[in-house]
């Protein structure tokens, strides 16, 4: 893991010559504003106050009763990063909504709850944090994927010391969150793995299912003693998104795979729902489901495959 990053000053490569260019250089242009083209409410500006009213346009306020780091990563995560914007729930205008950071949607992917009701099924360090977020992977928690993989790919290039404010932003999010017994849970998961000799059998509700996930997921997503820890597959069973309410973030990555961010260039998955019809992914789906979760069957996994099948162009 690097700590030494060493991060050019944009203000004085960038920020200053581009300003005075513009300044010295560029010559002022006189133009009236064109009048809103926008039908109805939406083209009537007072309508913004409205908008306000569910809370936007507030300036930050710096918490005194946490440091200077902190207040520089809730300052990131709630301005800058707008990090809300995909895991916070929305309401029927599209306005952010409570809980704030419990979870939301961006671009038909499920943004999990970052907040202490987090899904996480392995606890998180500040240092695993950062790594998460400038990498787009770890061991223990897995890889970034969707929306998500533009995020990590910019923060990859940003000061580590940013990176770590974040990081102990986030971390207090979760404070009060239930305690994790790490190896109980890691035990519990990789029982859970195709081919360990503990497995749970397949009920026949999900044969064809687990028939699928042999012939196209199992090469690599198999008992592995070693996974968590090294570089081997996270067990499935501590994937995030297999305990999400919904299927969309799973039905995405069958069908779109994943590509890998920049700090994780060795790890990829293929697009494998191109390779099934949709009956077959639908199985696979809620296999995934029943054997690597303890929640409860998902409902909708048929719209979340068409979806996620709709959103290839």
């Amino acid at each position: 893991r690097r700590h030494t990053r060493c991060s050019r000053d944009w203000s004085q490569t960038c920020a200053l010559p581009i300003y005075d260019f513009f300044m010295k250089e560029v010559k002022p242009v006189r133009q009236k504003n064109e009048a809103p083209e926008m039908r109805g409410l939406y083209g009537w500006r007072w309508t913004l106050g409205m908008w306000n009213w569910f809370g936007a346009g507030k300036p930050f306020q710096p918490d005194r009763s946490f440091d200077a780091e902190w207040n520089r990563g809730a300052y990131l995560v709630q301005g800058l990063g707008h990090c809300g914007a995909c895991h916070t729930p929305r309401n029927f205008m599209g306005a952010e909504t409570k809980p704030t950071y419990g979870g939301g949607y961006a671009e038909g992917w499920f943004a999990p709850p970052i907040n202490k009701d987090n899904l996480s099924q392995m606890p998180w360090t500040r240092n695993e944090l950062v790594t998460y977020l400038m990498d787009g992977w770890h061991a223990k928690h897995g890889m970034a994927a969707g929306p998500m993989t533009p995020v990590v790919d910019a923060l990859q290039k940003q000061n580590e010391i940013d990176v770590f404010a974040i990081g102990a932003y986030v971390e207090s999010l979760r404070a009060g969150q239930k305690k994790i017994d790490e190896q109980a849970v890691k035990t519990a998961a990789m029982k859970r793995d195709w081919g360990h000799p503990d497995a749970p059998p397949v009920p026949k509700d999900f044969a064809d299912g687990a028939k699928i996930f042999e012939a196209r997921c199992a090469q690599c997503h198999k008992s592995n003693p070693d996974a968590v820890g090294n570089a081997g597959t996270v067990p499935l069973a501590l994937q995030t998104s297999l305990h999400a309410p919904t299927a969309d973030t799973v039905a995405h990555a069958i069908w779109n795979g994943i590509r890998p961010p920049t700090g994780a260039l060795g790890r990829s998955m293929p697009a494998l729902g191109q390779q099934m019809n949709e009956g077959e992914m639908v199985a696979l789906v809620k296999f995934l489901r029943a054997r690597f979760s303890d929640k409860p069957a998902w409902s909708g996994v048929e719209k979340a495959v068409k979806d996620a099948r709709a959103s290839t162009p």
